[in-house]
């Protein structure tokens, strides 16, 4: 006898993969600078060929900008073995100053430490500018575009 498909049980499980999936999303907010809300922190383990790297994506909550008001975006540092490293340390260090009231932050645990510190006090705002760049063209022909992001300390709280 054949066992009884679980309709509840599916989506459940469904429904948890795409809570993991909205981990991987990734959506560029237009051009312009806006005040955001450093929402929060996520640290997984990556594996590129059979070596593991750490990734920090933080998330970012747009304030009071119209149309993107509540929107949601996040980065990618993937500290992979290889080239590329450099600018996302760079830009790594760039919001941890950011978070850290505009003050430098002397080495790279530390500033995983402010930033890690940021996320979990959930009134952290800081004013991020984007940027775009074309780097090259898909298969179909679209341009390849990328965001270039800097970063600025506005508060430590959101008023009451």
């Amino acid at each position: 006898m054949g066992t009884t498909f679980d309709m509840g049980s599916a989506l459940k499980d469904l429904h948890t993969e795409l809570d993991e999936a909205k981990d991987f999303q990734r959506w560029n907010p237009p051009a312009g600078s806006f005040d955001c809300l450093f929402d929060k922190l996520v640290v997984i383990t990556q594996e590129k060929d059979g070596v593991d790297f750490p990734v920090y994506k933080p998330y970012f909550r747009i304030l009071e900008a119209d149309d993107l008001d509540g929107d949601t975006f996040t980065r990618w540092f993937g500290f992979k073995p290889g080239k590329g490293r450099k600018f996302q340390l760079a830009e790594l260090m760039a919001l941890a100053r950011a978070v850290n009231g505009g003050e430098e932050v002397a080495t790279i645990p530390d500033a995983i430490d402010i930033i890690t510190a940021a996320s979990d006090s959930g009134d952290c705002i800081i004013n991020v500018t984007v940027t775009h760049r074309v780097y090259g063209t898909n298969e179909d022909g679209s341009p390849k575009v990328a965001g270039n992001y800097t970063y600025r300390a506005v508060a430590t709280a959101v008023a009451a």
